[in-house]
């Protein structure tokens, strides 16, 4: 799993959710899944700039761009996926750390 945007409590933005990962699960070598991770990490870093977001990086080592929802946040990823030559789904998963202890207290 590449941890490649930061929310909650790991960022100062909007996002409620804490982690959004991607999970490369391709039938190759890791090396081919370790090639693409790293190529949609730097893909997402240049579709932040694109977009005029911050590419600080959070906490966990996830960008954390000030983005006004976790939706947002997925749409953004899957792009970025598709936009360095894999497929959603079929080649590249998006997996959440959605600290749900964090948002019981935001909530009381």
């Amino acid at each position: 799993m590449f941890n490649i945007i930061n929310g909650g409590k790991h960022s100062d933005s909007n996002l409620p959710f804490q982690e959004f990962m991607i999970v490369p699960m391709m039938d190759g070598p890791y090396s081919q899944n370790l090639d693409a991770g790293v190529k949609i990490y730097h893909h997402l870093k240049k579709d932040l700039q694109e977009m005029n977001l911050s590419t600080n990086v959070g906490d966990e080592g996830g960008f954390a761009p000030n983005i006004n929802s976790n939706e947002e946040a997925m749409e953004i990823i899957v792009d970025a996926i598709t936009h360095s030559g894999f497929k959603p789904k079929d080649e590249v998963a998006l997996a959440l750390d959605v600290a749900a202890d964090s948002m019981l207290i935001l909530i009381l």
